[in-house]
């Protein structure tokens, strides 16, 4: 049954929302866990531990993300995408004069960079699917931290 404004279901006593979230909420509540994440991994790990550090990052994102998911009504899935960090990394990896940076390396949508010889967290590469019983919406975000 439809309410009276449309924007809700009601099947069995259970409500089902057919409106979106809006996407930039969706979009700046990933940016916030990216930098969230980000803070707690800075200046932690070598260039060497490199794994090390993405995997505490991602220790860090992943729930975050899925507190994303959850918070919003209807259907929201994030994830990162390896391939674009990939793509990202090799087409934006900061450089240039004064800029005495190592490469890029995108490991599991993450892509991070030898500075000052620490890893640094430069980019996460997120896909963003909101579905509702009327449309969907995908895309994928390139995250920067501060």
């Amino acid at each position: 049954m439809l309410s009276t404004d449309g924007s809700s279901v009601i099947n069995a006593g259970a409500t089902e929302t057919t409106e979106a979230p809006p996407l930039d909420d969706v979009v700046e509540t990933t940016e916030d866990a990216v930098e969230l994440a980000t803070a707690g991994v800075a200046g932690r790990y070598d260039w060497a531990e490199r794994d090390a550090a993405v995997a505490d990052f991602r220790s860090r994102l992943d729930p975050a993300l899925a507190n994303v998911e959850r918070a919003r009504p209807g259907g929201v899935a994030l994830t990162t995408n390896d391939s674009a960090a990939g793509t990202w990394a090799f087409r934006n990896c900061p450089n240039g004069p004064y800029r005495e940076f190592g490469t890029c390396v995108a490991d599991g949508g993450v892509v991070v960079q030898e500075r000052a010889g620490e890893t640094a967290v430069v980019a996460v590469l997120v896909d963003v699917r909101i579905a509702t019983p009327r449309s969907r919406t995908d895309l994928t975000v390139a995250v920067r931290p501060n």
